[in-house]
């Protein structure tokens, strides 16, 4: 009796007050991590947990809420046609979140926590950016990110307290591998290219979000009371995660979750008898084609579907096709071709008979191509898939081409019959590529939760490298010294060649 008394007090101190926010509205997002919370309750640990669907089971140790679901008008505008650029797309979804999070803090059990102040000892949020985060500063305790796709670059930025950092956010396509901290010329180039040359929308973040967060949660400094206390990311994209360690500065702590949404993926779709039949009766090599469930090729403003359905007919003697299609696509199956509204991706990618994968650049279609180690060619039409195609250029495992670069399918019959003829290059890209993400960048989900474990053991314990930066460097006051002297060197010599064609002029004249 004596020793079960022990046991339970034991276990009543060791449990903790956790508070989980999933407030992206993708049930995707919840159902990858959703073991891993429910293995923190049934440690005995006591959750509050704010998502959209609720789709966790029955425990004593969870209270729930819902929030509502929200639109999203990026997607209503790219799927009606308009031609919106990836900055546009970039501010309509900045003003479509920070809308979304004034909503969701409005909950009144939400309300109720920032009012009274509760006490957590750990805040876990998908949230790249979020008020909610400000629960960790009154309580006091770490956060924890959970990530279902390519962590942002600013979330970066917000790590180091400096929304505008270029050594931490940098373009890839512009400095290509760089690795550690920038020289201070490739500081130069990126501090113009990103707050000059508006290539991101980070810098609202820093100007207008901080605004938009105290109009919520009170006066707080995001960049030195909240940021500092993020000990640990859980990426369920280990793509992803894999190329955000090599270009970018990433924190410490990023443990890489087993892609559950590959496992799920197979459990929910099987190979029906006509693809089977296609399949085993192909004497050629297959190229898949699926732009995801959100892209509507036929209400894209360049004609796609057109291209690709060229693109077939010209390869017709070389290859036949597999095409995820809309279901508003008129498109129908022929000896060359099959299409349907649903397929099992992996199934098809791990045929031996799949050489190639065209996709739109989605973090998903990434994984899924390089866990099969099928090359790609990727269009990506928004978001995310920019950044996302950069990444696979760079490992030379795809060729990518812009919507708009496509003038004719001869661009994209070219493309595929380089790739044809030079696979095994591109195979063996991919190849050690998946060897190389398979090995070091997943962990176990037990590995997670004694990682969770030892934060609530020891807070607040962990420091990024950001903060140890030198002063000037963090806040480039050597970059804008540099630029205001450049540009007042340019000003004067500008004003003397004036002056100079003037004095020249009037010596003609004379």
């Amino acid at each position: 009796m004596f020793l079960i008394f022990i046991f339970l007090h034991l276990q009543f101190i060791k449990a903790s007050n956790i508070l989980v926010v999933f407030d992206n509205p993708y049930y995707s997002h919840e159902l990858i991590f959703q073991n891993t919370i429910l293995k923190l309750a049934h440690k005995g640990h006591n959750l509050t947990i704010f998502s959209t669907f609720l789709n966790f089971s029955n425990n004593s140790n969870i209270t729930r809420y819902a929030f509502e679901k929200f639109g999203s008008g990026i997607d209503e505008k790219l799927l009606k046609g308009e031609d919106v650029s990836p900055n546009r797309q970039m501010g309509i979804q900045y003003f479509e979140y920070m809308e979304n999070l004034r909503n969701h803090t409005k909950h009144s059990e939400l309300q109720k926590i920032f009012k009274e102040q509760h006490n957590f000892d750990l805040v876990i949020t998908e949230s790249t950016i979020s008020p909610i985060m400000s629960i960790a500063k009154y309580s006091n305790c770490p956060i924890v990110f959970a990530f279902s796709s390519y962590i942002q670059p600013a979330f970066y930025e917000a790590i180091l307290g400096n929304y505008m950092n270029p050594a931490i956010h940098r373009s890839v396509d512009v400095l290509k591998g760089v690795d550690g901290k920038l020289s201070f010329l490739e500081r130069v180039l990126s501090f113009i290219e990103h707050n000059f040359l508006g290539r991101n929308f980070v810098k609202f973040f820093g100007w207008s979000g901080n605004k938009i967060f105290q109009d919520i949660t009170g006066d707080i400094n995001y960049s030195k009371e909240v940021f500092p206390r993020i000990e640990l990311i859980i990426s369920a994209s280990k793509i992803m995660s894999y190329f955000g360690r090599i270009y970018s500065v990433l924190p410490q702590k990023i443990l890489q979750i087993h892609s559950t949404h590959l496992k799920i993926s197979q459990e929910m779709t099987k190979i029906d008898e006509n693809l089977d039949k296609f399949l085993k009766n192909s004497t050629k090599d297959i190229i898949l084609i699926s732009f995801g469930s959100i892209v509507k090729l036929d209400q894209l403003t360049v004609n796609l579907t057109s291209i690709l359905l060229s693109t077939i007919q010209d390869l017709s003697n070389d290859f036949n096709f597999i095409w995820k299609i809309g279901k508003n696509d008129k498109i129908l199956s022929t000896e060359n071709l099959f299409v349907s509204t649903w397929l099992p991706i992996i199934e098809i990618l791990k045929n031996p008979k799949v050489k190639l994968f065209i996709n739109h650049g989605g973090t998903r279609s990434i994984e899924e191509a390089i866990d099969c180690k099928v090359p790609m060619i990727s269009i990506p039409i928004f978001l995310d898939h920019f950044i996302n195609s950069e990444f696979i250029e760079i490992g030379k495992i795809a060729k990518v081409f812009k919507l708009n670069s496509l003038k004719n399918h001869k661009i994209l019959v070219n493309a595929i019959e380089e790739m044809k003829e030079n696979f095994e290059f591109y195979k063996k890209n991919i190849e050690n590529l998946n060897e190389i993400v398979n090995d070091e960048f997943e962990s176990s989900e037990d590995e997670i939760l004694e990682e969770i474990e030892n934060i609530l053991k020891f807070k607040n314990s962990t420091k990024y490298v950001g903060y140890e930066f030198p002063l000037y460097q963090r806040f480039h006051y050597d970059v804008f010294v540099f630029i205001i002297l450049f540009s007042y060197f340019m000003l004067k010599l500008l004003n003397l060649s004036v002056k100079f064609l003037l004095f020249a002029v009037k010596c003609l004249k004379s």
